[in-house]
C-alpha cells in the first residue's frame, strides 16, 4: 500500500511552520524560513522522511496568500504533489479568526490535506495560472499601480497650487498637455529663484 508523507504548512512573508505527518501517524512540526534556502530544507527533510518509511510519496498544501505560488512550483519540479488551498474556504472557528496560530493553521491544512488523499474529501483548491499569466498579472497592476500613483500626485499639485493661490493660465489646455508640464517646471524654477533676495520678482 502506496504510504503518504504529508506536510500542511502555514507560509508566511519570513517565518514559517510545517505540520509533517506519514499518513494518519501523530504529526511533527517543522520551522523554517520562507526564503530558497529555508524551502529546499523543508524539501531535504520531507525527501529524507520519504526514503525513511520506504520510498513515500509526498504531498503538500498550504493557503494562498500574497507570497504567490513560489512553493508549488519548487515542490513540484522535485516530484512532488502541492496544492494551495483557498483561505475563504478553510472552516475556522471565531477563537482561530480572532486569534491566529501558525501551528494550527498548518495543523488545518494537514488535515484537509489527510482527508482529500485517504477519504477522498473534497479540497478547497485555488485555481493556479501558469508563469505566462502570472508575468501578464504583474503588468498589469504595476501599470495599475502606476496610474494610480499619478492620481495622487496630481491631485498633491492641485492642492498644494491651491493653497498658494496660483492659477493655471486658461490657455493651457489639458494638466496631460507638454505646455502645463512646462508652466510647472517653470513655476519651480520661480520658486528657486525667489529664495534669491531681489530675484524673480515678476513670477507668480
Amino acid at each position: 500500500m502506496q504510504k503518504h508523507i504529508f506536510a500542511g504548512i502555514d507560509l508566511g512573508d519570513k517565518n514559517s511552520v510545517a505540520r509533517i505527518g506519514v499518513d494518519r501517524e501523530k504529526d511533527e512540526r517543522l520551522g523554517f524560513v520562507n526564503t530558497r534556502g529555508g524551502r529546499a530544507r523543508l524539501f531535504k527533510e520531507l525527501n529524507r522522511r520519504a526514503d525513511q518509511a520506504g520510498g513515500a510519496k509526498i504531498v503538500l498544501a498550504y493557503e494562498a496568500s500574497s507570497c504567490g505560488f513560489i512553493l508549488r512550483d519548487e515542490a513540484q519540479a522535485r516530484g512532488m504533489s502541492c496544492w494551495v488551498l483557498a483561505p475563504t474556504k478553510m472552516e475556522k472557528s471565531v477563537e482561530q479568526k480572532r486569534n491566529k496560530n501558525d501551528d494550527r493553521d498548518a495543523v488545518d491544512v494537514l488535515e484537509k490535506l489527510r482527508g482529500h488523499v485517504l477519504a477522498g474529501n473534497k479540497l478547497p483548491t485555488v485555481w493556479v495560472p501558469d508563469v505566462e499569466t502570472r508575468d501578464d498579472r504583474e503588468v498589469l497592476r504595476t501599470r495599475l499601480a502606476l496610474s494610480e500613483k499619478q492620481t495622487q500626485v496630481k491631485a498633491q499639485i492641485q492642492m498644494l497650487l491651491k493653497r498658494y493661490g496660483v492659477e493655471k493660465p486658461a490657455d493651457l489646455g489639458s494638466t496631460r498637455s507638454k505646455q502645463y508640464r512646462q508652466w510647472l517646471e517653470s513655476l519651480c524654477v520661480c520658486a528657486s529663484r525667489r529664495s534669491v533676495p531681489g530675484s524673480c520678482t515678476s513670477c507668480w
